[in-house]
């Protein structure tokens, strides 16, 4: 994950990776400022700029761990309402998302849309709080 976090990037709760001279640390957002983002560790709240971030790497585990299934076909999957669920396809380094529902006015089993790929742990928070309205239960 080289590429550098931005403000636009980050939504209040994301999980980020930030190494300092003590260490490697998973962190939270906890608020966002303008030049970095503040978030609680070891009963204090701490300053981090945002090109000391670092994205968490999305793994299988990851996900399979904060709720996602994975089909016979090696798909992940989530659903999200009854006729509504998130998938996860994966190919050389990424993951594709998919959004896929039952459509209202098609002859369609099921209408797809696909995304861009993502590659990072904060990526798939957005974007699974932006289609379902909800936070990602999330277990590193």
């Amino acid at each position: 994950m080289s590429e550098q976090i931005k403000e636009t990037d980050i939504m209040m709760g994301n999980r980020f990776s930030h190494t300092n001279e003590n260490g490697t640390f998973n962190i939270q957002v906890e608020e966002i400022r303008p030049t970095g983002i503040i978030t609680t560790w070891n009963g204090g709240s701490w300053f981090v700029s945002y090109d000391k971030l670092k994205g968490i790497p999305l793994t299988e585990d990851i996900l399979l761990k904060s709720g996602f299934k994975k089909d016979v076909n090696g798909i992940l999957w989530i659903k999200i309402t009854p006729d509504k669920h998130f998938e996860l396809i994966y190919s050389d380094k990424y993951y594709y998302p998919q959004l896929a529902q039952s459509p209202e006015m098609s002859f369609e089993k099921i209408n797809v849309v696909s995304l861009n790929r993502i590659s990072a742990l904060h990526q798939i928070q957005n974007l699974f709080f932006i289609i379902s309205g909800t936070d990602l239960k999330i277990e590193i």
